[in-house]
């Protein structure tokens, strides 16, 4: 099984190179003075560190499947948000999500601006099981609440253009479409470009991070 997984990867690692497109919409909010939401019922945020890395790989393999990824996420100063049902006895993992400085696309919007009160949350997830309960909206909040404890003032979301929900849940939370990302390869040469909302034409960027 290792070797047919190890394959494909190599397989989609090889097509990546030749040819693929990737396009986002970019949400910006600001979070300064961020109040915390009052407390849940049915599941109890915090944020994760590294002794959660093997309940994240066993609750969520089908994600996070491989546990020196977690912890090279860790070790760049990413910082996981998980929300835990609030049952005694089944601490199970409801939602996770990442607060990070050192996201690819991030820091190819911004670049060095990325390091002035900025912060990236991204990789949101709710499992199946619990979806259709609000958890993404309450941990964005939570996030939120977090990142503007540690001094950020911006936070950025990047969501996929066919990811209607997520979309839609950035916009009642109050986020602002700031515009779009496009990153992509062709033949072996990377390529990134942006536009503001309401803007027709892409600008370049430098794919440095990418």
């Amino acid at each position: 099984m290792g070797i047919i997984r190890s394959f494909l990867r190599l397989v989609r690692r090889i097509r990546r190179r030749i040819w693929y497109k990737k396009q986002y919409y970019i949400f910006t909010k600001s979070i300064q003075n961020e109040t915390l939401v009052g407390e849940h019922t049915d599941v109890v945020f915090r944020l994760a560190n590294e002794d959660d890395i093997p309940a994240i790989t066993r609750q969520l393999r089908y994600i996070y499947s491989d546990e020196h990824f977690l912890q090279y996420l860790f070790s760049t100063g990413d910082q996981a948000v998980i929300g835990l049902s609030a049952e005694v006895n089944q601490k199970k993992i409801m939602y996770i999500s990442w607060l990070s400085r050192e996201d690819k696309l991030f820091l190819t919007l911004l670049g060095k601006q990325s390091n002035s009160s900025n912060i990236c949350h991204k990789r949101i997830w709710v499992p199946y099981e619990f979806r259709r309960r609000g958890l993404a909206a309450r941990g964005i909040q939570y996030a939120q609440w977090q990142a503007s404890r540690r001094g950020e003032n911006v936070v950025w979301a990047f969501v996929e253009t066919g990811n209607k929900i997520s979309r839609k849940i950035h916009q009642i939370l109050a986020y602002e479409e700031y515009g779009q990302l496009m990153v992509g390869s062709y033949l072996g040469f990377r390529f990134a470009r942006t536009r503001r909302a309401n803007e027709k034409d892409w600008q370049s960027l430098s794919v440095k991070y990418l």
